[in-house]
């Protein structure tokens, strides 16, 4: 089964607002962060573009993975995916991560607010909980994968967090289109 399908499989089974509600992502074990793991800085300059919603679609994320999601810890906006990465093998680059959140916005615009890195479980080889851009990653057993938001937007809660309590849905629509 292809990830699309696995993912969108996975959407089905679990209310909207628990969907990827633990966030972390892998990296193959024998690539340790250091000194050339990019900074959260070069992340924002290298997703940048898109700001523009219609610019991460032409370029590939266009996989819609989730409704907008909220919870009583904050919101995450929808989650859009980019089918060739995430069906890398579990490959992971700072700077292309294999989702998109954006958050809906009053005038019916979509704000991108974090990036998201992610992994399935059957491509992590490693013993122990994988780590990215130096920071521990956890398990979201529900979808089979690893997963780490880094917020654009400030998160109070932290950059590396997965629920933002200033991220709302109040402006969403049902397909996030």
């Amino acid at each position: 089964m292809n990830m699309k399908k696995i993912i969108q499989r996975s959407m089905k089974l679990m209310p909207a607002f628990a969907i990827l509600a633990v966030a972390a992502t892998g990296r193959p074990a024998d690539v340790a962060p250091g000194p050339d793991t990019p900074s959260v800085e070069a992340v924002r300059k290298a997703t940048a573009r898109f700001t523009d919603i219609a610019v991460a679609r032409a370029e590939g994320w266009s996989l819609a993975l989730t409704g907008c999601m909220e919870s009583a810890e904050g919101g995450m906006g929808y989650h859009f995916g980019n089918e060739a990465l995430l069906g890398d093998g579990g490959e992971l680059e700072p700077t292309r991560p294999e989702a998109l959140l954006y958050e809906p916005r009053p005038d019916g615009s979509m704000e991108l607010v974090a990036v998201e890195y992610l992994v399935p479980f059957p491509d992590w080889k490693g013993d122990e909980a994988p780590v990215f851009m130096d920071h521990g990653m956890i398990a979201n057993e529900e979808f089979g994968v690893w997963t780490l938001h880094l917020w654009l937007r400030s998160n109070p809660k932290g950059t590396f967090v997965g629920w933002n309590p200033d991220v709302t849905c109040d402006f969403a629509t049902t397909d996030g289109k």
